[in-house]
């Protein structure tokens, strides 16, 4: 009631993570998130305290939204994305594999060698490796691929994408990632 609200989210934090389903807590800790988001400048800030709000009054939402076609993923460059690839290999699942490939974004012409060994992926742009496979293809197709929402041989079959030696290695890798969750509660414990 007068206004500060960082002491009273501290107070009704400790209780929610006392007890999850305590009402009270959580009306308390929402009502504060609200307020801090309200007077945030950040705009991240502001987001991250409404989500929290959110979440406390409504619950996680059950699924993330998939998205369409993106004029953010589009003007990203491919190299970006080849760097999100790099941190979501599993040095589990990579095990000591060595693999090296080239890949080809066909619509900027961008050329990457791509290799695996000790569970580190690194791309290289402007690159190629001779005596390994390569993939060409537009960037929303390599992507594709890479994340695991198309088959590699369902592309090269419909000619949305030229593959030119053994696609095993790509297969492989593509195997060896881990999509990170999305779901995950801001601030319940």
């Amino acid at each position: 009631e007068s206004g500060n609200y960082r002491w009273s989210a501290e107070l009704a934090h400790n209780g929610v993570f006392a007890d999850p389903k305590d009402a009270t807590a959580r009306q308390i800790l929402a009502d504060s998130y609200e307020q801090l988001g309200y007077q945030s400048e950040s705009a991240i800030w502001r987001n991250i305290y409404l989500t929290g709000a959110r979440e406390l009054r409504q619950g996680r939402a059950d699924t993330v939204p998939e998205s369409g076609p993106s004029y953010l993923m589009m003007a990203t460059p491919f190299s970006d994305f080849l760097d999100l690839v790099e941190t979501i290999v599993v040095p589990e699942k990579a095990g000591d594999a060595k693999l090296a490939f080239n890949l080809v974004d066909s619509m900027s012409g961008d050329r990457f060698a791509v290799t695996l060994g000790n569970a580190v992926l690194v791309s290289e742009k402007g690159q190629s490796l001779d005596g390994v496979p390569t993939l060409s293809a537009p960037k929303p197709v390599l992507l594709g691929i890479l994340f695991g929402k198309v088959p590699l041989d369902t592309m090269v079959t419909a000619g949305q994408a030229k593959l030119t030696g053994d696609g095993a290695v790509i297969k492989q890798l593509v195997g060896m990632l881990e999509q990170p969750k999305l779901d995950f509660a801001i601030v319940e414990p």
